[in-house]
């Protein structure tokens, strides 16, 4: 009867523990490291290379739904050149340095697949980017609309701390044009609470 009871308790235990990894974090806080290759909204040079950060603050209603808001900042400039024709009849080329600085501003709904140390989870995300293209002698800005599809990867190191790998088709409208990029984020996830 002993090894009965033993047998008894060590299982509920081991299920309580078990039971315990698997719960599911209120809050999810990402933020990390962010490349994008964009569409330049005024085709000088066509595309563009940025570097950046990515954030996102994810609120889990249950173990597969949530909501998250997604924010971004990417940076670069490009040497670029203006085809012109010179006062003398030729053509005549004019280099300049072009930089630009675009910020997102997203909200949406992402599905998780919580299974043991991965969590692969997709996301549909709406909102508001806003652009700004200088070169030494102008500078332009323009707000529109975005959207993001995309999601990723999370590997659990522990319960509270994991690392994201996170791919987004990225669409912004500047300058009344459809911009069409590519978006990669990694970095850690922080978990907060738990159901």
């Amino acid at each position: 009867m002993r090894a009965i009871l033993s047998l008894a308790v060590m299982l509920l235990s081991t299920t309580a523990v078990l039971l315990a990894q698997e719960t599911t974090p209120k809050v999810e806080v990402f933020g990390g490291y962010s490349y994008a290759n964009a569409d330049n909204p005024q085709n000088v040079p066509n595309r563009v290379n940025l570097n950046g950060w990515n954030s996102s603050l994810a609120v889990n209603f249950n173990r597969t739904f949530g909501i998250v808001g997604d924010f971004s900042g990417h940076y670069g400039s490009a040497d670029s050149s203006i085809l012109a024709q010179c006062v003398n009849g030729g053509i005549c080329s004019n280099s300049f340095k072009l930089t630009t600085k675009t910020h997102t501003f997203l909200l949406g709904p992402q599905v998780s697949f919580r299974a043991g140390r991965a969590t692969p989870f997709a996301h549909a995300l709406l909102g508001a980017a806003h652009t700004n293209i200088s070169s030494l002698s102008s500078s332009d800005s323009s707000t529109g609309f975005a959207t993001a599809l995309g999601g990723g990867l999370d590997y659990n190191v522990t319960h509270r701390l994991g690392w994201r790998v996170q791919v987004d088709y990225l669409q912004t409208r500047f300058f009344s044009t459809t911009q069409n990029d590519f978006r990669l984020s990694t970095g850690p996830v922080f978990r907060f609470g738990g159901k």
